[in-house]
């Protein structure tokens, strides 16, 4: 995916266009390594999810919405 080329399209793209930025974003700012070190809620249960996996997510929800 690192090889990956953005590049002007006059065709149509999906929802999904966006996500080798969004995963740039997420790589170059290192805000995942930032994240491991706050004191963000434990999951309660066997079933419950990480919260870095909730925010990104909702980073992802965010940046496809129209």
């Amino acid at each position: 995916m690192e090889d990956l080329q953005i590049e002007y399209s006059g065709r149509n793209i999906t929802p999904w266009g966006g996500m080798k930025l969004m995963k740039n974003l997420v790589d170059q700012t290192a805000i995942k390594a930032y994240m491991n070190t706050l004191d963000l809620p434990e999951p309660g249960s066997n079933r419950g999810y990480d919260p870095i996996d909730i925010i990104e997510s909702f980073w992802v929800s965010v940046q496809i919405l129209p």
